[in-house]
């Protein structure tokens, strides 16, 4: 079989299966928990056209690199830097200083074609990280990496060319080799850079252009029958990554073969005529396929300027964002991509006035927006007042001692004391989700003359057991070893108190968590000690910790409404089952603090009492404090009201 043709509708066809899954996945994960994937088809889609193109003129001894790379910013730069340039204008309106100087810095990678490399090495991906999805320019990143092919593929194929009877087998190198980068990479914990870089993701590319050199120069027809079979196949390889992914999996790596196979059969296949090719040839999916690339450009922007101030959209909202993401791929695409197609100039020309000189004029943008700290002109001082009042974590404040990994040193560290006693007489103990309740020990602690120290171990549950099954792959060995010490730690202390994010744990495994927690109560109540344990607070998936500060560029912004109705999480029934079999272990409830009239607040008047969704902000955990001085008190929780001893009564 040759392929001589240019264009082919079920490519197009492709292409909108493709981008409609990324803008469905975007739009709602739960509409295609896996359609991240569509960027995969993209890259093998562009493997096979770009070898196509290379290997063609090379055999006919016609390439050249300048006419190459006039095609190549013909077609994608021209939109790429406008929705860049419309986005900047847009951040500076909308975006909160910080945000704005992180915007200004990724539009400049964006026009060096390295989006992936900025994102790899600078977004924040901790656990208090906001969130991702309200980055506007973040879907650059598989823009970089196809530039960064673009300007390295010509080359190496015409090295290879020189092999032309084995191209096909070092291509077959390049693919497994890069897969082998990618499944190393994830297994060595470094998935940003899994995701993002070209190494890691060329054999996608590479095998579509491996697809196209077996099908070019007479590689046997296949039969109806089998391409169909390979068609269907194929179809089913991409749909079904789409909905059996999800984000939890490791990706790229060998979760991506599927996909990458799938799109392989179906390029493969579609020369032929077949159902699927008829299918991916109907004309609606062919429009979307036109319109594909701009569509892509453009649904980012759109989505996270309004998850930036509304994470949860409504369906409404959805719908909406949908028709707007369409029309504006359908301008960009009639009024941007195809005027700035096709010509004939000068390649010196259509560098100059085609990339240098916007992607300049946008650096500058963006510079302006850097180098004003993101504080635009016509931000009053008054309102930057207003702005520049962040909520700040409780891992922040001086005296709170949340680490990734637990030490020796930071252990007995005097920074990790409340109180003036040389030895504390009570340990918090946790992770996250025991040092948020920093707040409400000192105010248990100060009305009562206690001293005592806080430890925490970020994403780690407190139990005296492998951690292995509750804890991701990132966090494993640090968990461990901060396990290792902590035990010596809790051998020193009468009172222990205990606060973890119970629920993400006992989500993976209930029964085995729930035996574990239970066997380190007892053990600890075994060896004489008293323990309280701490239930997990309302969560506020809705809650932005900027919105106040967003309220000063947004008037209409309303932050105080944020609320969830009052659902007592079934682990905080569990803890409170577990405390109530020892006499000395005893179960503190934050929902009353937090709750009234089965609705839980996630502000007091205008004070924010969380810092994200799952975590307190120090105001949120001194207001459970003052629940918790009555409440001990009322229960005659011994260890926390003696006057610091922490002993009990015989």
């Amino acid at each position: 079989m040759k392929s001589t043709s240019t264009y082919r509708a079920d490519i197009e066809g492709l292409r909108a299966i493709a981008v409609l899954l990324v803008v469905l996945f975007h739009v709602d994960k739960s509409w295609s928990p896996g359609g991240f994937v569509g960027v995969d088809v993209f890259f093998v889609i562009s493997g096979f056209l770009i070898t196509g193109i290379i290997v063609r003129d090379l055999d006919a001894g016609t390439f050249s690199n300048r006419e190459f790379y006039s095609r190549r910013i013909r077609r994608i730069i021209p939109a790429m830097l406008v929705v860049t340039a419309v986005t900047c204008v847009a951040s500076a309106i909308l975006l909160l200083p910080d945000d704005l100087v992180d915007l200004g810095w990724s539009a400049v990678a964006t026009v060096l074609s390295a989006a992936n490399i900025y994102f790899t090495l600078f977004l924040d991906t901790s656990y208090f990280a906001p969130q991702s999805d309200a980055q506007p320019l973040l879907h650059m990143w598989s823009l970089g990496v196809e530039e960064q092919f673009y300007l390295l593929w010509p080359a190496f194929l015409a090295l290879l060319f020189r092999w032309r009877s084995r191209l096909a087998a070092l291509l077959c190198g390049v693919v497994v080799a890069s897969l082998l980068c990618s499944v190393a990479l994830l297994h060595f914990g470094q998935f940003s850079w899994a995701y993002y870089m070209l190494p890691s993701r060329a054999f996608q590319l590479a095998l579509g252009g491996l697809v196209f050199v077996l099908m070019y120069r007479k590689v046997q027809a296949w039969s109806g029958v089998m391409a169909t079979l390979a068609a269907a196949c194929g179809l089913a390889l991409v749909i079904g990554s789409a909905f059996l992914l999800s984000e939890a999996d490791a990706y790229p790596g060998l979760n991506a073969i599927p996909v990458t196979l799938g799109t392989g059969l179906l390029l493969a296949s579609g020369t032929c005529q077949q159902p699927v090719a008829r299918l991916l040839g109907f004309g609606p999916l062919r429009f979307v396929g036109k319109i594909s690339y701009s569509m892509y450009l453009w649904h980012w922007p759109v989505l996270a300027f309004q998850r930036y101030y509304s994470p949860d959209l409504s369906l409404q909202q959805k719908l909406a964002s949908v028709c707007v993401i369409v029309l504006l791929a359908w301008l960009s695409y009639r009024f941007v991509e195809q005027p700035f197609r096709y010509g004939a100039r000068p390649f010196r020309w259509t560098l100059q006035r085609y990339l240098v000189v916007p992607g300049a004029a946008i650096s500058a943008l963006a510079a302006f927006l850097i180098l004003s700290s993101g504080v635009p002109p016509w931000i009053s001082e008054e309102r930057l007042a207003r702005i520049e009042n962040p909520v700040a974590p409780a891992f922040s404040f001086p005296f709170v001692c949340q680490a990734s990994e637990i030490t020796k040193d930071l252990a007995s560290s005097a920074d990790c004391v409340l109180g003036e006693a040389d030895r504390p007489s009570v340990l918090l103990y946790g992770d996250s989700n025991a040092a948020h309740y920093v707040g409400a020990m000192r105010v248990i602690a100060e009305a009562n003359g206690l001293t005592f120290r806080n430890l925490a171990h970020s994403s780690c549950p407190p139990i005296n057991s492998d951690p292995t099954p509750f804890v991701y792959a990132r966090y494993r060995e640090p968990c461990i070893a901060s396990l290792e010490v902590a035990e010596e730690v809790l051998s020193e202390y009468q009172t222990v108190v205990i606060g973890a994010a119970w629920a993400a744990y006992d989500a993976v495994d209930s029964r085995a968590f729930r035996e574990q927690v239970a066997a380190q109560v007892d053990r600890l109540a075994a060896a004489g000690k008293s323990v309280v344990l701490l239930g997990l607070i309302p969560p506020q998936p809705r809650f932005d910790r900027a919105c106040l500060a967003k309220r000063a560029l947004l008037p209409l912004v309303d932050c105080e409404q944020v609320r969830v109705r009052e659902q007592v999480p079934e682990i905080n029934v569990v803890l409170e089952e577990i405390a109530s079999k020892y006499p000395h272990v005893w179960y503190l409830d934050p929902y009353p603090a937090l709750c009234r009239n089965q609705r839980c607040l996630a502000y007091d008047s205008e004070t924010p009492l969380y810092y994200d969704a799952g975590h307190l902000s120090m105001s949120g955990s001194e207001k459970v404090g003052q629940l918790w001085l009555r409440q001990i008190r009322e229960q005659s929780i011994e260890p926390l009201v003696g006057g610091g001893t922490g002993q009990l009564p015989d």
